[in-house]
Parts: structure tokens; C-alpha cells; sequence
């Protein structure tokens, strides 16, 4: 019993030796892996998983290995650089793409303006074309072309081409595009200004009137979607909105040229529409809006 007791005490207090606590760094590869292999000898339960990520993670955190830390280094300088030179190139061609969106959008806005001054057209000109007396002032025989019945004609079958107008730019914005549809359209408008220009016949002048209603069907059809297309997210809303403006201001210019001179004349005291002189200005309008065929074409036809 006695040599027992004698045997455990000396078991308990005999201490294991204490390996050297080494760091990864300080270590070599081979020397690294004897270690590695001693402790799974010693350990018994260190798994072939363990011992790769270590050496894996020695060797990425090697002081001798200093290429693969240079990449993380010059990255954010490398970040920084390409989006200066990035921003700087989207800066510019903002500056650049906003000149030709704003040009675009005013020559496309030729086409609302010319249909709220075909609309208004005859509210002035009524009683010069229908040689209506104002007061003891007779207005003069060249403009008195229509009997009241022919000028509500007249008046009236504009909106009949504008119907056939808007169904016909809906199938050709989407077959030859937006920007050759809305350079179409200009070429009614001048045929039909011309000839009111320089006819008198009633029947004639009631159907280049039906040809200028075609014209501006075609043209309200598409303006719109072209506007939309080209303009930035920021600017849709205000580009937008041009559309009504244009057609007001084409209404405006009408009453007042209309009614005062140079385009009316002025026969004992009183005023008189020059119906033709009026057409030459929506001659004019109409070739601004021919040259969108040197517009771009918005994104959905590039």
C-alpha cells in the first residue's frame, strides 16, 4: 500500500514539458510543418482540413511574400483615379448631349406650335374670308373667297385630318421612327401653306386644309414619345410640358399677328386679316420643322 502511495505521488507531481510558443511569421515552411505534424502525432485529433488553412494563412501572411499585399495597397488609388476620370467624362459629355437635347426638343415643339396656329388660323380671318363688313368698312375682294356655309367648311374639316392624322403617325413612329415621322410631317404643312398662299378656289383651299389637320394629327402622334425618349429622367417632366406651351404660344401668335398690322390691313379705320400673308409665316414654321431630319433619333430607334 505504502509503495502505491509513494507511485502517485510522484505521478502528480511530474509537470510535461511546455513547448516553445513560436509565432507563425517566425516560422520557415518546413519548419512549419513538422510543427503541424508533431501536434496531429501529439494531438491525434487534428484534421488534414485544419492544417491546410494554416498553411495557407502562413503563407499569405509571409513577410517575404509582399506582392500579394500590393494590389490591396494601390486599389483604392486605382478606384479613385477611374472614377475622377469617369465623372469627368460623364461631366462633359452631359454638356455636350444637353445642347443637342435642348436643340432637338425646340425644333420638335414646332410641331405642337404649328397645330395651335392651324387651329386658330380662322378665328381672325373670318371676316376677311367671308367678306364680312365691319361697320361701313367692306374688307378687301381679294381675301373674300368663302360664302359663310363654305368657310364653316373650311373651319371644320381640320379636325377630320387630324383624326386621320394621329392614326396614321401611330403606325409610323413605330415603322420608320420617331424622328423621320416627325420630319414627314413637315412636308404636308409646306405643301399646304404654299397653296393657301397662292389659291382662291374654295374646294381647293377646303382641301389644303384638310391636308394641314393631316399634318398636325401626324406631328401631335409623335412629338410627344420623341420628347419623352430623348429627354433625361430629370428633365422629362419640364421637356415634357413644352408640348402644351408650344401650342398655346401657336394660338397667341395667331390672334396677334391676325388682327394687326403687317399681316391685317387696314381698310377705313378698320383691320382685316391678310389670310395669305399669314401663311407665309406658317410656311416658315413648317421648314423649321422639316430640319428635325438633322436631329438624333431618340433611343428606341439607335
Amino acid at each position: 500500500g505504502s509503495r502505491v502511495a509513494a507511485e502517485c505521488a510522484s505521478l502528480c507531481t511530474r509537470q510535461p514539458a511546455l513547448p516553445v510558443r513560436r509565432t507563425m511569421g517566425d516560422m520557415t515552411d518546413d519548419s512549419l510543418g513538422r510543427a503541424v505534424e508533431d501536434s496531429s502525432i501529439s494531438t491525434g485529433n487534428f484534421s488534414s482540413s485544419a492544417m491546410d488553412s494554416t498553411t495557407n494563412s502562413a503563407t499569405m501572411s509571409s513577410p517575404n511574400d509582399s506582392s500579394r499585399h500590393r494590389p490591396l495597397l494601390e486599389t483604392p488609388r486605382n478606384k479613385l483615379s477611374t472614377s475622377f476620370e469617369v465623372e469627368r467624362a460623364v461631366a462633359v459629355e452631359k454638356r455636350t448631349a444637353s445642347m443637342r437635347l435642348y436643340i432637338a426638343v425646340v425644333v420638335c415643339c414646332f410641331s405642337p406650335l404649328l397645330y395651335g396656329f392651324s387651329l386658330a388660323f380662322t378665328s381672325p380671318m373670318q371676316s376677311s374670308m367671308e367678306g364680312t363688313p365691319k361697320g361701313d368698312s367692306e374688307p378687301p375682294e381679294h381675301l373674300a373667297v368663302f360664302s359663310p356655309h363654305e368657310f364653316t367648311m373650311y373651319a371644320s374639316v381640320f379636325n377630320l385630318g387630324a383624326v386621320v392624322g394621329a392614326l396614321s403617325g401611330a403606325r409610323a413612329m413605330n415603322s420608320i421612327g420617331r424622328k423621320a415621322s416627325l420630319a414627314f410631317s413637315a412636308w404636308p404643312h409646306v405643301i399646304a401653306w404654299a397653296c393657301t398662299i397662292f389659291l382662291s378656289d374654295p374646294t381647293l383651299l377646303i382641301g389644303v386644309r384638310m391636308l394641314t389637320g393631316v399634318a398636325v394629327g401626324l406631328g401631335c402622334a409623335v412629338a410627344p414619345c420623341y420628347i419623352s425618349e430623348i429627354a433625361s429622367p430629370e428633365l422629362r417632366g419640364p421637356l415634357g410640358a413644352s408640348i402644351q406651351l408650344s401650342y398655346t404660344v401657336g394660338v397667341l401668335i395667331v390672334n396677334v399677328l391676325g388682327a394687326h398690322a403687317p399681316v391685317a390691313e387696314e381698310v377705313d379705320g378698320e383691320y382685316f386679316g391678310n389670310w395669305r400673308r399669314l401663311s407665309l409665316l406658317g410656311l416658315a414654321l413648317a421648314g423649321v420643322l422639316a430640319t428635325m431630319a438633322f436631329m438624333p433619333e431618340s433611343p428606341k430607334w439607335l
